[in-house]
């Protein structure tokens, strides 16, 4: 199964909302301007969404796996994607555009900590389906087959 085919993802979006939610509290708690809040959400949110898309390729097999960096259009998309999270947090131009400002390297780190936490989350949630579905196939292999007279 991949490609988001028959799951309910609802708590993911909650998740990503949540977790960017998060880092504006958390950054307009510091002594961060709004501007850097603001840079840091969309930051959140990007890297939420890219963590996102990988742990969507399939439902069952991790992030991690093989099959992941099989998917060259994926991997391809995720590395625009980050490009672009650069581009609008850190070059002049786009700062006018979107209100961004440059983004310190501790700030960098916590956007990609709080986006990853969908990766994280996700993960646990796919170890515990690959367990189910192995400990439910080993069922079906015990179960004797009786024979129809």
């Amino acid at each position: 199964m991949s490609h988001l085919q028959g799951g309910n993802y609802d708590h993911i979006n909650l998740t990503r909302y949540q977790r960017t939610l998060g880092v504006i509290i958390f950054a307009l708690g510091s002594s961060w301007n709004d501007t850097v809040a603001q840079s840091m959400a969309i930051a959140t949110f990007s890297f939420a969404c890219i963590f996102f898309a990988l742990e969507s390729n399939d439902q069952l097999h991790s992030v991690f796996s093989r099959q992941t960096l099989e998917s060259h259009k994926l991997i391809q998309m995720c590395g625009w994607s980050l490009l672009l999270v650069f581009i609008v947090t850190q070059l002049d131009f786009t700062h006018r555009l979107f209100a961004t400002t440059d983004l310190a390297v501790g700030q960098w780190v916590i956007c990609m900590v709080f986006g990853s936490l969908v990766l994280w989350t996700t993960e646990i949630e796919k170890f515990f389906r690959r367990r189910a579905e192995a400990s439910s196939s080993a069922e079906l292999e015990t179960v004797p087959v009786q024979a129809v007279a």
